[in-house]
């Protein structure tokens, strides 16, 4: 193909030599090991940190409380109405809010499991 046909061809540069050269065959790269873990003394404001993790999961909750009482009631007008597509827009909200509370109070066990199960892997 000819340069007058495609003006706009892009022609990579060769990159060879560039970089690290390959290891050698037969010889085996030694990676050091790294051991760190985490701390609650590490930086400061760790506990204040903490306790506003804390309040944040406190309004969660309380908003998924609230999400619960809004969503029943949209149910219940639907339901009353006969209006089923309110009906389950309301019931669709009570179990948003519902997993929304679980994942909340879960929160610490879903993340102290999978920081166990990622040190585990070596």
């Amino acid at each position: 193909m000819s340069d007058e046909c495609c003006p706009l061809t892009i022609r990579r540069p060769i990159t060879r030599g560039i970089g690290p050269p390959p290891p050698e065959r037969g010889k085996v790269m030694v990676v050091p090991s790294i051991d760190v873990q985490p701390n609650g003394d590490g930086l400061p404001g760790i506990t204040a940190l903490s306790h506003m993790v804390g309040a944040l999961l406190t309004f969660g909750l309380v908003a998924a409380v609230a999400g619960v009482a809004i969503a029943a009631i949209t149910w219940a007008i639907g339901s009353n109405s006969s209006n089923p597509h309110i009906a389950g827009r309301g019931k669709n909200g009570v179990l948003v809010a519902g997993a929304a509370a679980l994942l909340i109070g879960a929160a610490n066990t879903l993340v102290n499991f999978f920081n166990n199960a990622g040190a585990a892997i070596h």
